[in-house]
């Protein structure tokens, strides 16, 4: 399972999800074992903790305010 945070719908938070398959490989010279299911790099990066459409909402919040005051918002 993950969870990641996406923009609010009607003033509300959103928190999705996800189960996220894993995958084995038996292949002996195989340098990693164990692989994880991946979604779009617009929808969900890996290990990302928010969505696409959050992540750009906030790196522009983050240019505009000059870093400081963007990280103060209860966005994620």
């Amino acid at each position: 399972m993950r969870q990641a945070a996406d923009l609010p719908i009607a003033g509300r938070r959103v928190v999705l999800r996800v189960t996220v398959r894993r995958f084995w490989c038996d292949a002996v010279l195989c340098r990693r074992r164990i692989f994880a299911e991946r979604f779009g790099a617009d929808v969900l990066a890996p290990l990302s903790r928010r969505t696409g459409r959050l992540e750009t909402i906030v790196h522009h919040l983050g240019l505009a305010l000059g870093g400081r005051p963007a990280a103060a918002l209860p966005i994620a």
